[in-house]
């Protein structure tokens, strides 16, 4: 499972994300998504892609776009 910042409907500059361990049944977990800060521009991140694959990411099995609003600045 990852969350993957984007901008303008592509993966943002520069972004930092956790990835995820593979889980078995139920699992909860905490993610971190941000932007370097050795990017030279200001980012705003107006989506998170949330992707699910199968273990060996062979098989696409949940994806979700959530509308967001972050601007991420020296």
């Amino acid at each position: 499972m990852w969350v993957i910042p984007q901008t303008n409907g592509s993966k943002s500059p520069e972004f930092l994300y956790s990835s995820s361990v593979v889980y078995n049944g139920n699992g909860t977990r905490q993610v971190g998504v941000s932007i370097d800060e050795a990017s030279a521009n200001p980012v705003v991140v107006d989506q998170l892609k949330v992707t699910m694959v199968n273990p060996d990411q062979s098989v696409d099995l949940f994806e979700l776009f959530l509308d967001v609003e972050y601007t991420f600045d020296k």
